[in-house]
């Protein structure tokens, strides 16, 4: 792109300083068109070759598997509770007719072998022996669903192997799935989101069968009746099964992993569920495994020792049976962790009741049990809490957030879209003339200037709070590992170059051809007039460098000569339109893409996954990037015009303040906003993001790829209904 603007700028200078003949012009005129030929044909021969695809997409899969790895692992543990104690799940082939999957008759969380003899398979056996591979796995709630599925992603991952064929499983939220976009759509841009994969990289990833889904929770896709009860109906879940009934990789069925409740699934599939796959129900846990859980987890045995007797004497009765799920099982040893007495448990006979009585006391249990350094109260943690399940509580599944997605730069509309607007207004009104600071003392009228800049702060700021925000995008520049950056960064810059300069090419591509062809009908039917049949000459307002020389000498034949003329004047004309219009766009486009570079664009394919905390960080990175570019753009190009430093800073440091404050996807300066109110009012606090981290660590939240959710939908609906 750089030599094309230096072939048009090197012709047009020729142009202007004149004294060329007819011959020279065409020649001087066919030497952008060589320059572009001998690019095209360059660019063409670099291309990939299209049988190695295949071969990329694995070792891209191996960085994939790395990257899924580290941010299930995560999760994993904050679901455990940072406790290294599994419960090991049972689990039973579900009875069915019809289309189903051969898989064996039931199995384990992990290995149950006696003497070296294994009885029943582990979940990665389980999977393996499943054909076709597509397993829907149902329980209670609480039954451990997500554990399970948790846990056969990070088994697979480690029994691949370099350059190994194997899919790699990637678990997304159904809540988050509008059903009108196809799986493979979804899949793509799930790598996208969560893991910071280039689109056109994860579209091939899918296409060449390197991502097995993990859709958690069909359940969660539609909202319940009043009462809790499962709607018959779910139009969203009918359509999503509807999608993976016809999902396929060849021709044969499409490898999946599925998780729902039994009662919704039971509910939803009295006609057909889903097709070609091995229903498994997980078992509740039996008291014997419940007494060893409870047993390992507790740090005091002799306050535990009633319960635990309770349990194994009476191991068929109401509360060995409502503690038969993993997930009342670890409330219990977390609530009574370090104080208060396990009995008390034995004056519930309803889980109902139990529920709320643990649920009540579990947040001031996790407070008190985990690393604390900000010093949280219970109190604040639980109205902090509870006013993120009331909004979750409003978000319907489907709709941005899907009722269960803690998304960042979405929160800004918690207290009211019109407050954080008009926050958001003021502190960039605010920030204008603050930024200017530095050089008002410069300024030959300071006073003129302040009154300037506050003005240019109310303009800029009524537009930052009608601006809408978008979903931004993570940085790669701090993934680049001293081993690979020196190598990639021309190709990791070039990438970024094109994201900026693009978009401005394209939108004056229509442009550039109207000017063209009126450049190209005007100069020929000048031609004509002026050569072909002598009547007029070229308008004095027109420079003499754009004035074409087409005498023909001995050519009388008036035929020829109109037709000639006219030939050579379309041409001269289209090419010197082309060049006039080119020169101004390519002068926006070009910093536009070095802007691009420096903060879109590292297609880095190792990209580490990203972090809600880290992808508002980077898009204030980003903002800033932008700010300093077009600042520096400016000055240089201001500087080298006017040959003045002083004007130069000034129209530099101008650029700066505005595209900091107004490029960019609004994101981060939105979040900063509602942070700043939501401090000042005192509901939620200063540190946002720190918070939400800390309720991660301490099992009260999960991270879920760029979104923060409850642990527990149980303590989301309880907060919800009870704040």
């Amino acid at each position: 792109m750089v030599i094309m603007i230096a072939a048009a700028a090197y012709v047009m200078r020729q142009l202007l300083h004149g004294g060329l003949a007819p011959s020279d012009t065409v020649g001087l005129l066919s030497f952008p068109l060589a320059v572009a030929g001998l690019l095209t044909s360059v660019l063409a021969l670099r291309q990939p070759v299209e049988g190695g695809t295949a071969a990329q997409s694995r070792g891209r899969a191996d960085r994939l598997a790395k990257q899924v790895e580290a941010g299930e692992g995560r999760v994993w543990r904050q679901l455990l509770g940072d406790d290294t104690k599994r419960i090991n799940l049972a689990y039973t082939l579900h009875p069915a007719s019809g289309r189903i999957a051969a898989a064996p008759a039931g199995g384990r969380l992990f290995t149950d072998s006696v003497g070296g003899i294994v009885s029943v398979p582990d979940i990665v056996a389980y999977y393996h022996a499943t054909r076709p591979r597509r397993l829907l796995i149902t329980g209670a709630p609480g039954a451990g669903k997500t554990v399970l599925a948790l846990e056969l992603i990070l088994a697979l991952i480690e029994k691949r192997t370099p350059d190994d064929d194997a899919p790699v499983p990637v678990r997304i939220s159904l809540a988050e799935w509008d059903t009108t976009v196809p799986l493979p759509d979804l899949l793509a841009q799930h790598l996208a989101d969560a893991y910071d994969w280039p689109v056109k990289m994860a579209e091939g990833l899918v296409e060449h069968g390197m991502v097995l889904p993990v859709l958690d929770g069909l359940d969660e896709m539609d909202p319940v009746l009043p009462g809790g009860l499962p709607d018959p109906h779910a139009p969203r879940a009918r359509a999503a099964l509807k999608a993976l009934n016809a999902y396929q990789n060849g021709r044969e069925p499409g490898p999946l992993i599925l998780t729902c409740r039994t009662e919704h699934y039971t509910i939803l599939t009295a006609g057909a569920g889903l097709l070609d796959a091995a229903r498994v129900d997980i078992a509740p846990v039996s008291t014997d495994t419940a007494v060893a859980y409870l047993t390992a987890r507790a740090p005091d045995h002799a306050r535990w020792l009633p319960l635990l007797h309770h349990l194994s004497t009476h191991p068929t009765g109401t509360l060995a049976h409502t503690l038969s799920t993993p997930w009342r099982l670890g409330l219990t040893a977390t609530v009574y962790h370090r104080q208060g007495d396990p009995t008390e448990l034995l004056a519930y006979a309803h889980a109902n009741n139990l529920d709320q009585h643990l649920l009540s006391h579990y947040i001031s249990a996790a407070t008190d049990i985990g690393p604390n350094p900000r010093h949280y109260t219970a109190d604040q943690v639980h109205r902090w809490l509870a006013q993120f399940a009331a909004h979750l509580a409003t978000t319907l599944p489907g709709t941005s957030g899907g009722g269960t997605d803690l998304v960042l730069h979405q929160l800004w509309s918690l207290p009211g879209r019109g407050r954080i607007r008009l926050i958001d207004a003021i502190l960039t009104a605010v920030a204008v003339p603050l930024l200017w600071l530095p050089l008002l003392p410069g300024a030959r009228q300071p006073t003129s200037a302040l009154s300037v800049l506050s003005v240019l702060g109310l303009v800029v700021g009524i537009k930052n709070a009608a601006a809408p925000v978008n979903a931004p995008h993570p940085l790669r520049w701090r993934r680049l590992r001293p081993a690979m950056g020196v190598r990639q960064i021309p190709a990791l810059l070039l990438h970024g170059f094109r994201r900026g300069f693009n978009p401005v090419r394209q939108a004056a591509q229509g442009v550039m051809q109207k000017i063209m062809m009126c450049s190209a009908i005007a100069y020929a039917v000048l031609a004509v007039l002026v050569y072909g049949v002598r009547v007029t000459s070229f308008p004095s307002w027109l420079p003499h460098a754009f004035r074409l020389d087409l005498e023909l000498p001995g050519s009388e034949n008036i035929a020829f000569r109109i037709a000639d003329t006219a030939m050579f004047g379309f041409l001269y004309g289209g090419i010197m339109g082309l060049l006039v219009i080119a020169l101004p766009v390519y002068l926006v486009a070009v910093p536009s893409g070095i802007i691009g570079a420096i903060t879109a664009g590292i297609a880095d394919e190792s990209a580490f996954a990203t972090t809600p905390r880290q992808l508002i960080r980077d898009d204030l990175t980003a903002d800033l990037a932008v700010g300093l570019t077009a600042g520096s753009v400016t000055a240089l190009a201001v500087g080298v015009a006017a040959s003045g430093a002083r004007y130069a800073a000034v129209y530099g440091w101008l650029m700066f303040v505005v595209f900091l404050l107004t490029s960019g996807r609004n994101a981060g300066r939105r979040y900063l906003a509602f942070v700043v109110y939501s401090a000042l009012t005192q509901q939620l606090p200063w540190r946002l993001a720190a918070f939400l981290d800390w309720a991660c660590e301490t099992g009260l939240l999960r991270q879920a790829g760029p979104a923060y959710q409850f642990r527990h939908r149980e303590l989301q609906n309880y907060l919800a209904t009870l704040p």
